[in-house]
């Protein structure tokens, strides 16, 4: 169970008194804070080993949080129990004297810390008497001045920013911390810089756990403030933050003949100063944060210059973060705009080759602007113009100048893509195609003899049936532009194939097919097939022996590029299976089996059944390749010859050209 119990009181100095547990913290800080900042404010216990590992005596350690404003080390008192500071002067306080020996109460001080015992860190700063400790920052006490125990300090580490050491200047003969026995004893830290600081921490012996590695934290509440992480580091509390700079936002500034930046940098996080660098002019002060810098006449012409706010190392090592800003500074000219005034759909001339153009400067500055342009005149619009780039310079009444171009557009020339095609054979007429429009602006409209024919897009496709004679297409586009185009339509013939009427053959017959064009038209190409390609480019006439029946197509092209086309069917009798319809399995080597006899179309007996008058399936025979005579029973059911009687069969035949067909009749078995 935690109990709370928070006084404040409004004077010089604010008291807060917090028991959690077996432990008592006394705060005091600056006045007139909000309480949940005021903690923030001054430097914070944060934890301390109190059962060292290695040597007791030499190797505690005491984790402490800067607070938001920081400190001196030399300001930094650590007043520790009085029961612990025995056995000599060595044993005494840090920077204070509360119960130190009495033959030589002379306080210890801080000096630079072994840095080398902090295991798993690579940004480390030792620093001593003198040396500051920044905001939002984690200072690592060494308790004795001969450490030797290297902790595990990785999950402190591991956030990648600073952390600061320093260690006791004198070296203790007994532990600060006492770890052993029952009772309390406190630890008192306070600042000596007159800011008020001040905090008051007791631990319960009897509630510590473990032994080495052991920590108190004052800083968490009720049963987490007592701990063992082993060897490693005691829980941090308040987290480390990295240094942050901002250089300020990115300005813009009219170009003068006289030109200063000004700037406003701002640094926080754990940051206590930062430098300026970056560009090619002059700093009045490259650490004072609202310096000024002078640009170069290179960088202005340029346009624009970056220069970076960065973060300086408390011991300029370069191991440690630091943080980086960069602010942009544009050097604007005075903004000039020009527009022509009449626009064509997206040009400032309606067709290829006009001098209609009409341009407008437009300047956001300080009037009276005075206009120079490329074309001679000191004024603001030009009209009567014809494609072309056009410049201009202007100069408001400040003296800022300003600059720009337009390039004065006008549409390609029309350009139809297009073909004439003569009237073909058989009466077909002619065509004319237009699959393509260069130049112009879309919507377009298309006209043939004068007639309208409907919106051409550039990537539409036009075909339009025309008799032989003289024709004319025309376009006009959005901006009213036209091109117009005279053509001819040459006059066609009849062209015609025949291959005669379709006929029915029987099995193992031949034909002969010969195409008739009816005229003296010389042929191209000649192209045959049967349900596939025959190689007989220029054959007039083929000679078959279909095996089924098949259907002959022939397509030919004369020298004109005519083409023709016809076809003929050609019907062949199928011949199925012959199954006899008596057969007498008596011996006598004739007719002793029931036998499939099938034509040379047949490719596989998929299955047959015989069944007896019943319905019982006497026999079933499934996937025969076919040879021919098949032999599929001799009389026998069940080891036993069967008496003279009728039976049924079904059978399934598949074709050479892949087709199933079914077949049913009788047989009767003879004794």
């Amino acid at each position: 169970m935690e109990i709370y119990l928070r006084i404040t009181i409004v004077l010089r100095k604010l008291l807060s008194v917090r028991y959690i547990g077996a432990f008592l913290c006394l705060e005091f800080l600056t006045a007139f804070a909000i309480p949940a900042l005021m903690v923030a404010q001054c430097p914070t216990v944060e934890s301390f080993i109190v059962d060292a590992c290695g040597k007791e005596r030499q190797d505690e350690f005491v984790v402490i949080h800067s607070g938001e404003k920081g400190f001196n080390v030399g300001d930094l008192q650590l007043d520790f129990d009085s029961n612990n500071n025995n056995f000599g002067s060595l044993n005494n306080d840090i920077h204070i004297d509360n119960g130190n020996n009495s033959t030589d109460p002379t306080p210890c001080s801080l000096v630079p810390g072994n840095v080398s015992l902090l295991g798993g860190c690579s940004y480390l700063i030792a620093v001593g008497d003198g040396d500051f400790v920044p905001p939002n920052s984690i200072l690592i006490v060494q308790i004795g001045n001969t450490a030797s125990y290297t902790y595990d300090f990785t999950a402190l580490c591991s956030l990648g920013v600073c952390i600061y050491v320093s260690k006791n200047s004198c070296d203790r003969t007994s532990g600060a911390f006492s770890n052993f026995g029952t009772g309390s004893r406190t630890l008192k830290m306070s600042l000596s810089d007159g800011s008020g600081c001040s905090q008051t921490c007791t631990y319960d012996r009897s509630l510590l756990v473990g032994s080495e590695g052991a920590y108190f934290a004052p800083a968490l509440a009720g049963n987490k403030q007592y701990g063992n992480n082993g060897c490693g580091v005691t829980p941090i509390v308040h987290e480390p933050l990295p240094p942050i700079a901002f250089a300020g936002k990115d300005t813009s500034i009219c170009v003068r003949e006289s030109m200063v930046v000004h700037l406003n940098g701002m640094i926080s996080g754990s940051a206590i100063s930062a430098m300026w660098n970056g560009g090619q002019g002059d700093f009045n002060d490259v650490q004072l944060l609202d310096a000024e810098y002078y640009p170069t006449d290179n960088e202005i012409s340029t346009g624009k210059i970056s220069l970076f706010l960065t973060t300086n190392e408390l011991d300029g090592s370069g191991t440690c973060q630091s943080a980086t800003s960069t602010i942009q500074i544009l050097f604007d000219s005075l903004p000039v705009n020009i527009q022509p005034v009449n626009d064509y759909n997206g040009y400032g001339l309606a067709c290829s080759g006009d001098s209609n153009g009409v341009i407008q400067a437009f300047v956001s500055g300080v009037p009276p602007y005075d206009y120079l342009w490329n074309i001679g005149e000191n004024k603001n619009i030009n009209s009567n113009l014809a494609s072309g780039e056009y410049r201009v310079t202007a100069v408001d009444a400040l003296g800022c100048l300003g600059s720009s171009f337009i390039q004065l557009t006008e549409p390609e020339n029309i350009q139809l893509q297009w073909e004439a095609f003569p009237e073909g054979c058989n009466g077909i007429q002619g065509r004319a195609v237009v699959d393509g429009l260069d130049g112009g602006v879309s919507p377009f409209e298309l006209f043939l003899d004068g007639e309208f024919q409907g919106t051409f897009q550039n990537s539409a496709f036009f075909v339009k049936n025309l008799p032989s004679g003289q024709h004319q297409l025309g376009v006009v586009d959005a901006n009213n532009c036209q091109e117009l185009i005279d053509f001819d339509i040459e006059e066609g013939y009849i062209f015609d194939v025949d291959l005669g009427p379709d006929v029915i053959i029987s099995h193992g017959d031949k034909i002969v097919v010969t195409l008739n064009t009816g005229n003296n038209t010389i042929l191209e190409s000649i192209s045959w097939t049967i349900d596939s390609l025959i190689d007989c480019s220029f054959c007039e006439s083929i000679e078959l022996t279909p095996l089924f029946s098949e259907r002959v197509k022939v397509e030919v092209v004369d020298n004109k590029g005519c083409v023709a086309s016809d076809d003929m069917q050609i019907f062949v009798e199928r011949l199925g299976p012959y199954v006899p319809n008596v057969f007498s399995p008596n011996g006598d080597g004739i007719n002793d089996f029931l036998t499939i006899q099938g034509s040379s179309q047949m490719k596989m007996i998929d299955y047959f059944t015989l069944f007896d008058r019943f319905g019982s399936e006497i026999i079933h025979v499934e996937k025969r390749e076919f040879w021919g005579l098949l032999d599929v029973w001799d009389g026998f059911y069940n080891g036993r010859l069967m008496i003279s009687q009728v039976f049924f069969y079904k059978m399934g035949v598949t074709f050479m050209d892949n087709q199933v067909e079914e077949y049913y009749g009788n047989v009767t078995i003879l004794r």
